[in-house]
Parts: structure tokens; sequence; C-alpha cells
């Protein structure tokens, strides 16, 4: 499938899948840009839009920059390796933020 003249943004573009769907839109043609904090780990060819995806007002001004999207890759996310009992709760805030925050806001 080719996708030129399509623009779309991966969340979580700098590694595991994000990194993975975010190569394959490159591939069939698409202009890529990549959503997150670390932005000198995105694959060649991704246009790299710094952004804490835990902050609302990040994401609020990385959204307000794009002129043009037509795709959406929801990718970010944290898993902790702890049972709730054993975790602390901010990182289950953390969590919660980037996770189900981040995701609706986007």
């Amino acid at each position: 499938m080719s996708l030129a003249n399509k623009t779309a943004l991966v969340t979580g573009a700098s590694s595991g899948i994000g990194r993975a769907i975010t190569i394959e839109l490159l591939e069939a043609g698409a202009n890529v840009m990549g959503l997150c904090r670390n932005t000198s780990k995105h694959p060649e060819g991704v246009e790299p839009i710094s952004c804490d995806l835990s902050d609302p007002e990040q994401i609020d001004k990385a959204f307000a920059s794009l002129s043009h999207l037509d795709i959406l890759i929801n990718n970010a996310g944290l898993a902790l390796l702890s049972r709730i009992t054993d975790g602390e709760p901010a990182d289950w805030e953390t969590m919660w933020r980037l996770n189900v925050q981040a995701l609706t806001i986007c």
C-alpha cells in the first residue's frame, strides 16, 4: 500500500513497536513525524517533535504546531513491572498520565 502524500504522526516513535511502525510508514512513502521525549533516537527520515506526553500542555502545543495530519499512531506507553501492592503511587500516576490521559488528549 502506498502512503505517498500522507502525513503520519507516531507517538513513541523512537523505540520498540513505535519505531517498527515508523519504519513501515516511511517505507510505504508516508511523511512521518515522531512525537516523544527523546528526539535523537528516531529513524532517519522522521521529523522529530519533542514532547513529554505526560504533560497535557506539551501535547496541546505539539498538536497546535501541526498543519496537516492524515494518520495518528497513538503508540506511546509505559508498563510497570510490579504488583499494585508493591508499587509507588507516583509511578502509577505516571503510567496513568501516559497510557490513559495522553492517549485521549492525542
